[in-house]
């Protein structure tokens, strides 16, 4: 009996230990797959940045070949700029400039001369209306319009002058003269401001040439 027994014991204890192998082998195998887990874990997570990585590349490369393409394009727009782009200041006539550095000099190198100058409205004297209306610069010019009417502004007419001296190129009112008819005179004067363009000074009860200036 004490000889079957302490087989009984070793058998058990075989087969406890036995078990224990089992039981350590299930744990470190459990613990690989964790260690298997993680590592396909990590290696997701390394391929996820390598893409963030290259998406960032490909815009850096995106903007240098943008730069690229602007430098380009402002290389070429200089380029088109021709000989200009090198004409030094002032710019001369032969390029589209005046060659001059002031006005003065810039007015005689277009050989635009006094004229240039002068104030509007250029004066008769300076070849002029002295106008800035069609009326008045055919009154300045001692012209008449097509049709003024009876009586009307640059209306010229023979006239019978009953005020004082009036020399050639003044003005009277319209109230000193009566339109001359030949055998007679206008019943009524005339009305508004009228100027003498007879060549010779005029008084009282002469006939003279007059113009209605206003």
């Amino acid at each position: 009996m004490r000889g079957n027994y302490a087989i009984d014991v070793k058998a058990r204890d075989a087969a406890q230990a036995a078990q224990g192998d089992a039981d350590q082998a299930q744990l470190d195998a459990a613990a690989a797959d964790t260690k298997a887990v993680q590592a396909l874990a990590d290696a997701a997570q390394a391929l996820t940045d390598s893409a963030a990585a290259l998406g960032a590349a490909g815009a850096a490369d995106a903007k240098a070949v943008q730069a690229l393409a602007d430098a380009g394009a402002a290389l070429a727009a200089v380029a088109t700029l021709g000989t200009m782009a090198t004409v030094n200041s002032p710019v001369p006539v032969a390029n589209g400039g005046t060659g001059s550095t002031t006005a003065e000099n810039a007015r005689t190198a277009l050989g635009l001369g006094t004229m240039a100058t002068i104030n509007s409205p250029v004066a008769v004297a300076k070849g002029g209306t002295g106008s800035t209306t069609a009326a008045a610069a055919l009154t300045a010019l001692g012209a008449c319009a097509d049709d003024v009417g009876v009586g009307g502004i640059g209306l010229i007419a023979a006239m019978r002058y009953s005020g004082g001296l009036v020399a050639s190129g003044s003005t009277v009112a319209g109230s000193t003269l009566k339109y001359y008819l030949g055998a007679s005179d206008s019943a009524s004067a005339a009305t508004g401001t009228w100027r003498n363009v007879t060549n010779e000074t005029r008084t009282t009860n002469q006939i003279g040439v007059f113009q209605r200036i206003a």
